[in-house]
């Protein structure tokens, strides 16, 4: 659990410098590499499961980025696109390694996960853009939507989550 968070957390510092950096492509390879660490490590029986979930979340997190995007509430350096730039979505991935390992505490708790989501989303933005990775272009505006959003976006990802599984379960009894 704790090599989980700090995989995540090592590698989300290490892509916001590098994106900060006008190196993208490097950004990228950390969030590939951080994700291979992680199927690497995780049991094989799990590895399907890890990587519909990594799927998933990077499909909701490209959504949920271009409309930040689209919407000028956020603008990534060196990206002009109104589609969300790729390393980003590929934080998503990353970030869905912690869910089952470091996050799972939260599984079950899903008016925390909306909570905490609401709190450390903001601040995770705020701390890309102190890298100089992202603007908030719109300030207070673009930190309450993201709150509003992160406070969502958490259970959101804890369901999917879930729904997966119960489906793997499923499956496996067919």
């Amino acid at each position: 659990m704790i090599f989980n968070f700090m995989l995540f957390e090592l590698a989300w510092l290490a892509c916001a410098f590098a994106a900060a950096n006008d190196l993208a492509w490097l950004a990228a390879l950390v969030c590939l590499l951080a994700v291979g660490i992680h199927l690497g490590w995780c049991e094989q029986g799990a590895r399907g499961h890890e990587l519909q979930l990594l799927l998933c979340l990077a499909g909701m997190g490209l959504v949920w980025e271009s409309v930040l995007t689209a919407t000028g509430h956020t603008v990534y350096r060196g990206h002009s696109s109104a589609l969300a730039p790729y390393w980003i979505v590929l934080m998503w991935a990353q970030f869905a390694i912690t869910l089952n390992y470091s996050m799972a505490w939260l599984q079950q708790q899903l008016w925390l996960a909306a909570i905490l989501g609401g709190i450390f989303g903001p601040l995770a933005f705020l701390g890309a853009e102190k890298l100089g990775a992202i603007s908030l272009a719109k300030g207070n505006s673009t930190l309450v939507l993201l709150a509003l959003g992160w406070a969502l976006l958490m259970p959101a990802c804890f369901l999917i989550n879930r729904l997966l599984k119960q489906r793997q379960q499923r499956e496996l009894l067919l």
